[in-house]
């Protein structure tokens, strides 16, 4: 850290230093010219202001330089990481037949534990809905199963292996997430429901918001039941 301030301070005073050269420079061989009646003061204004865009992206461009050696050991240190990382990952699998999470629990920060001692099993060619209040770990259980993150306590097998001796690339290959960003509008639920829906839009329009939204959800449910 002290050689890239060192570094910066350097290169960012010669930076600047040439950026004011050339400008002096330019202005003074541009007067001269003024002064013998070859260029008019516009002119003159024009090729200084025209140099100096020049000049000064190339200043900003040089004092990134320290910024970008400076980079280099943090890249090293992340390929370092993941190498070795990868080393206990000696495990594959050909399918996933079963996801199990045992006494599994999860903390951001270790001050509050977002996933408690959970426990469940999924099995294959099954159906599950994850449902819960905002921040009670849903997206995080799923970030588990993708090993964004280690578990803080408890293990997480899939086909009764380690999750954490599994090769990440193989796991990969296995699962797919599809992020859904829905929009919302402002307006009433059941237009945020029907999202110009036809058909839905064109239901009665004196049923009551809280209506419709259990109505909403209880087709909703009807759909699971049937795995649509």
């Amino acid at each position: 850290m002290q050689n890239y301030r060192y570094d910066e301070g350097i290169i960012s005073g010669f930076s600047t230093l040439s950026s004011l050269g050339v400008s002096v420079m330019t202005t003074l061989i541009s007067l001269y010219f003024v002064i013998i009646n070859r260029i008019t003061i516009g002119e003159m204004l024009a090729i200084t202001q025209l140099v100096n865009n020049i000049a000064n992206p190339l200043g900003r461009l040089s004092n990134e330089i320290p910024l970008l050696k400076s980079i280099k050991p943090i890249e090293n240190k992340i390929e370092t990481y993941f190498e070795n990382s990868h080393e206990h990952r000696i495990n594959s699998i050909d399918s996933i037949e079963n996801i199990s999470f045992k006494d599994v629990s999860f903390s951001y920060d270790q001050s509050k534990e977002i996933i408690h001692d959970f426990n469940h099993v999924f099995y294959k060619n099954k159906k599950y809905v994850l449902v819960g209040n905002s921040g009670s770990g849903k997206s995080t259980i799923i970030k588990l199963l993708l090993n964004n993150y280690e578990v803080s306590k408890g293990t997480l097998y899939i086909n009764d292996i380690d999750i954490n001796t599994i090769n990440i690339e193989n796991i990969y290959q296995h699962i797919s997430i599809v992020h859904q960003n829905a929009p919302i509008l402002n307006d009433t639920l059941k237009n945020n429901i029907s999202n110009e829906n036809v058909e839905i839009v064109e239901m009665d329009n004196n049923i009551n918001d809280e209506a419709f939204a259990k109505a909403a959800a209880q087709k909703l449910m009807e759909l699971i039941n049937e795995g649509k």
